[in-house]
């Protein structure tokens, strides 16, 4: 039975196993499409498009603001010909400081797209922390990336401060923790996914910045809820953020 890596078979797809055993089969000799290849997946934090550094200030929605966190977590990377997806099943913990991560082997081919879900899948999500290695990035983080055995993972952090008095100088503290079951979010990012002679090598860049489309950051900043959120105390921000997700996503 045919376990890993797996294919993920997009809805409405007819695609038969004698038809993939077939496809399989009919192989390009100098591209090798039959055989496995490592994917390799690096991500970029690119808040307005600029490198990031937590010394900077960047402007959302013409207000100051400075990032001193920036972590998300991915699920199940794969690749894509937007008809059949192949997924690797593996978890990352993308950081500004995070290395490429081998996630997995996928077959040797080009793809249109790169896949993943952003967060925790269910039954993972509620699992407990400590019973990981140190070295596993379900393990305990720092920054806490976990809230409790209900709430499961802190899927996406983004901590920072904003410009609430107008001097152009961050200086207030906001909050950005989305998580929870119902925040498990599948994400397709178009580009040419091609070996690159070793290896299948994605490099995703995530701008936070656009997670704040529609949203006036600094609508009311006496209300420090306005500007954060910990996703159930402040619904409509959370959800406003999830709309966005697609969107701060993008392959270099």
């Amino acid at each position: 039975m045919f376990r890993f890596p797996k294919f993920r078979l997009a809805a409405g797809s007819t695609l038969l196993l004698a038809a993939v055993g077939a496809l399989i089969a009919v192989s390009s000799s100098s591209c090798d499409k039959d055989e496995l290849i490592d994917l390799l997946v690096e991500v970029r934090m690119a808040p307005g498009g600029m490198d990031y550094s937590p010394s900077s200030t960047y402007t959302i929605n013409g207000t100051a603001v400075s990032f001193s966190t920036l972590r998300f977590y991915m699920h199940d990377p794969g690749v894509s010909d937007g008809t059949t997806t192949m997924s690797t099943d593996a978890y990352v913990l993308a950081a500004p400081s995070s290395a490429p991560v081998m996630v997995g082997q996928v077959f040797n081919d080009d793809y249109d797209y790169f896949t993943f879900n952003l967060g925790i899948d269910s039954v993972t999500n509620h699992a407990d922390p400590s019973t990981y290695v140190s070295s596993s990035v379900l393990a305990p983080q720092t920054p806490n990336m976990h809230w409790s055995w209900s709430s499961g993972y802190i899927f996406l952090r983004i901590d920072g401060m904003f410009d609430a008095d107008g001097d152009g100088t961050p200086e207030s503290p906001f909050e950005t923790h989305l998580g929870t079951d119902n925040f498990y979010t599948p994400i397709m990012v178009s580009g040419n996914v091609e070996d690159d002679g070793d290896h299948l090598h994605v490099e995703l860049v995530f701008d936070p910045i656009k997670l704040f489309d529609g949203f006036a950051f600094a609508s009311d900043p006496s209300d420090p809820m306005t500007v954060t959120t910990h996703t159930m105390d402040n619904m409509p921000l959370a959800m406003t953020m999830r709309g966005n997700l697609s969107s701060a996503f993008s392959l270099e």
